[in-house]
């Protein structure tokens, strides 16, 4: 028997990581409107140094909050780390660039963090 030729998480894979990202984006949603109607209105969104809330918001304003902030943060991360690199590889930065972009290396390591993009997006 023969041992697999894929790890979990394939480097130049596409489509799979992104169906992932879609599903645990759309599941994180669902899971901050479930949740928020459960909340006092208006919630408290900022303590100060003694503990006690100093700033409130609707409950309707921090649903939409937080709902653009979790999926622009996630779309702004997989986009930086994941899609630019691969468009502009002359202004990645990354720790022995002129080992890792050599022109003999340069696909693998793009490919590399294309991955490491999506997976930061998971998180």
């Amino acid at each position: 028997m023969s041992a697999p030729t894929t790890t979990p998480l394939e480097r130049n894979s596409t489509g799979g990581g992104m169906a992932l990202l879609v599903c645990l984006i759309a599941f994180a949603a669902a899971f901050t409107i479930y949740t928020a109607q459960y909340l006092p209105d208006p919630v408290a969104v900022h303590f100060g140094p003694d503990n006690q809330a100093d700033g409130w918001m609707s409950r309707k304003n921090y649903l939409i909050f937080m709902l653009s902030f979790m999926i622009g943060m996630t779309v702004f991360i997989t986009f930086i780390v994941g899609t630019l690199p691969g468009k502009f590889p002359q202004w990645t930065n990354v720790p022995n660039g002129d080992y890792w972009l050599a022109p003999k290396r340069r696909q693998d390591s793009l490919l590399y963090l294309c991955a490491h993009g999506k997976r930061l997006g998971y998180l």
